[in-house]
């Protein structure tokens, strides 16, 4: 009995207990918002929020995690989360609504947000590689680690940390992306937990600094390269 209990107990030192993410979601009014879905982006898990704006996730396991918010009507938000294990990480989103404008000509438009107008217009300037959300569906792949397969210089990576992107010029010389996702660096990224294809919108790839547009060159980790990411908007 005496070694039985002595494994048990070494078990429960082996595996970290969960931790909960407890947090509400506002409109920039601070006015709560219900009915906003609230996920971790490589995972199935996913709640949505109460009429006050709250939300609960628990029997998460200690880590780091990119959580995502969406409403309807409003433009996501994500963030970078440390869940420390048997602890409450307790965090506040805030959404900024999206506003609609009408063509002068045109009865109505479809809405472009701010990020996805500046990827078009990088993207019209030739500087990097990139898929569009109509392309990325084209693609049909089933990870994010094959579809960047798809782009020149790109070496997808399998190790015990997962899957990881290499910049390989086809010199000998590999060195891993740095990689962002709506805008957020990801550190030592696994592709496997990055969100599915068909949840983007758009992927940009950089090969050098000198292809990395202004705002992101002085990004700590993108010497050798830059893969953006962006999520599609929607509830």
């Amino acid at each position: 009995m005496a070694h039985v209990a002595a494994a048990q107990a070494d078990s429960a030192r082996a595996k970290p207990r969960a931790g909960t993410i407890d947090g509400v979601v506002s409109d920039t009014g601070l006015v709560p918002l219900a009915e906003a879905t609230v996920s971790i982006l490589g995972s199935e898990m996913r709640v949505v929020t109460g009429t006050n704006g709250r939300f609960r996730m628990i029997r998460i396991p200690p880590g780091q995690y990119i959580v995502l918010v969406r409403r309807l009507g409003f433009e996501p938000t994500s963030a970078n989360v440390q869940v420390a294990a048997a602890e409450t990480l307790r965090v506040s989103f805030s959404l900024e609504r999206v506003v609609a404008t009408l063509d002068t000509v045109r009865v109505a438009t479809e809405h472009v947000s701010p990020r996805m107008a500046e990827f078009d217009a990088r993207r019209k300037l030739g500087e990097g590689q990139f898929m569009t959300q109509d392309q990325i569906e084209k693609a049909n792949s089933p990870w994010v680690s094959s579809l960047l397969a798809n782009f020149k210089h790109v070496l997808v990576v399998y190790d015990t940390g997962g899957a990881r992107a290499l910049n390989f010029r086809g010199i000998g010389r590999k060195c891993p992306f740095q990689i962002l996702v709506d805008g957020l660096p990801q550190p030592n990224a696994n592709l496997d937990l990055l969100p599915s294809p068909k949840e983007l919108a758009g992927v940009e790839v950089y090969l050098g600094a000198a292809t990395i547009p202004l705002p992101y060159k002085r990004l700590d980790g993108a010497t050798c390269g830059l893969i953006m990411i962006w999520t599609r908007e929607g509830s």
